[in-house]
């Protein structure tokens, strides 16, 4: 480790030790949420280590990690406030997205959607379609991890069934025809 390396360590460990508390109050008192404290205290610190990494460690004052945890909190919000339109969004969208296209009775998967209640067939699309990992989900519900896996669970059951039952009527209107 050079010499210059090993003063920018300990300058950062300094400036973490003074003003952890600073910072992690002021994210707290605008969340209200201890561990979103800590995890919006922790990204400003890292913030932080890239400044001392530069050689920029004079810049990192107390008003300055406290305006870029402040700047961390307001995009975890805004992140939080997409996630939350976009579950709405979903969940309100059915007649959008969902009714079979008249051109297209056929469409098993379409019509399987369009059967399951609300949340299930919210929670298949956010999961399978946009690739939403259950924390994300359960964040945009707002509810428990568990509960989205059970939520998950009685919406693949219910989205097999329809599919179930989708192929027999085409199978039988087919025969009809």
């Amino acid at each position: 480790m050079s010499a210059r390396d090993h003063a920018a360590r300990s300058g950062l460990s300094a400036c973490f030790r003074e003003h952890h508390g600073l910072v992690h109050g002021v994210v707290y008192d605008r969340c209200g949420d201890a561990v979103l404290a800590e995890e919006i205290t922790a990204q400003t610190f890292e913030a932080a280590a890239h400044q001392f990494a530069r050689g920029r460690g004079a810049e990192v004052t107390p008003a300055w990690l406290t305006v870029v945890a402040k700047r961390r909190l307001v995009d975890h919000w805004r992140h939080m406030a997409a996630r939350s339109r976009a579950v709405d969004r979903l969940a309100g969208s059915r007649q959008q997205c969902f009714d079979p296209p008249a051109s297209n009775p056929d469409d098993d998967v379409t019509a399987a959607l369009a059967s399951l209640p609300t949340r299930q067939r919210t929670v298949l699309t956010l999961r399978y379609l946009d690739d939403w990992g259950l924390d994300e989900i359960a964040d945009g519900f707002g509810v428990s991890y568990r509960a989205v896996e059970s939520l998950l669970a009685r919406a693949r059951r219910s989205f097999a069934a329809a599919i179930d039952a989708g192929t027999a009527d085409n199978d039988s209107w087919s025969r009809r025809t």
